[in-house]
C-alpha cells in the first residue's frame, strides 16, 4: 500500500508545479514572481516534494522488488554517474578519483543510484571553504566479498548524529541549509543490505566523511556462462 501511495503521489505533485509555471506566464506582464521570495519559497517546497516522492518510491521498491543477480562493471558504473552529475560537479569545481575496483554480483540499477546518492551527498553537503572532491576505493576481495570506501572532504556531521543520518527522513540541516530529502543514506544502507552487506560511516565534523560497506564480487565470467 504504502509503494502504491508514493506512486500516485507523484501526479498531483506534477499539476501543482504546472499550475505555478502557468500563473507565472499568465501574471508576468504585472508581477515579477521570480523575484517574489514567498513565491520562490513555494515553488522550492514543491520541488523538494517532487524528489522527496521519487526517493521514496525507490525506498520502498527496495523491499518489494526483486534484485537482479548479473555481472556489473562497477567503474563503467560509476562513469555512468559521474556523467549524469556532470554539470553539478562542474558548476563546484568537484572532483571525482575512482580506483580500478572489481565487478560485483548484483543490481546494475540499484547500484547506479547507490552511487548517484552518495557522490550527489558529497556534492550537497560541500565544504564553503574548499572544492569538493570524492574518492572511491576498494580493498582486495575476499571470501567473495569487496569493501568499498567512499569518501568526501565535505562538512561532516559529529559522531553523535551518524545513526540519525543512516536513519529514513534523517536530515541533518533544515531546508534552508541543503537540497537533501534526507533519504539518501538511508537508501545507500538498504541497498548495501539487500546484498548481505553492512555500512558503516566515519565522519568529522568540518573535514568530511568516510562510508565503508561490503557488496559481492562477481565470479570469473567463464563461471557465469558455464551456469547460465
Amino acid at each position: 500500500i504504502a509503494y502504491i501511495s508514493a506512486h500516485h503521489l507523484q501526479e498531483p505533485i506534477k499539476k501543482a508545479l504546472l499550475t505555478t509555471d502557468l500563473l507565472e506566464e499568465e501574471v508576468r506582464d504585472k508581477v515579477d514572481l521570480s523575484s517574489n521570495e514567498n513565491w520562490q519559497r513555494v515553488k522550492r517546497a514543491l520541488h523538494r516534494a517532487s524528489v522527496l516522492k521519487l526517493d521514496l518510491h525507490a525506498y520502498l521498491k527496495l523491499f518489494t522488488a526483486e534484485p537482479l543477480h548479473e555481472r556489473v562493471e562497477l567503474n563503467q558504473v560509476i562513469e555512468t554517474v559521474c556523467r549524469s552529475l556532470a554539470q553539478s560537479i562542474e558548476a563546484v569545481n568537484g572532483t571525482v578519483e575512482v580506483e580500478k575496483l572489481p565487478c560485483l554480483l548484483g543490481d546494475p540499477q540499484e547500484f547506479t543510484d547507490l552511487f548517484l546518492h552518495l557522490i550527489d551527498n558529497a556534492l550537497k553537503y560541500r565544504h564553503p571553504d574548499r572544492n569538493p572532491q570524492v574518492l572511491i576505493e576498494g580493498a582486495a576481495p575476499l571470501d567473495g566479498r569487496v569493501t568499498l570506501r567512499v569518501t568526501d572532504n565535505g562538512i561532516g556531521m559529529p559522531e553523535s548524529r551518524i545513526e540519525t543520518a543512516l536513519e529514513l527522513f534523517g536530515r541533518l540541516h533544515n531546508d534552508t541549509e541543503s537540497e537533501g530529502t534526507g533519504l539518501g543514506l538511508a537508501l545507500v544502507r538498504r541497498t548495501v543490505e539487500m546484498f548481505g552487506g553492512v555500512l558503516s560511516i566515519e565522519s568529522k565534523e568540518g573535514l568530511g566523511t568516510v562510508v565503508f560497506f561490503d557488496l559481492p564480487v562477481a565470479p570469473p565470467s567463464d563461471l557465469l556462462v558455464g551456469n547460465g
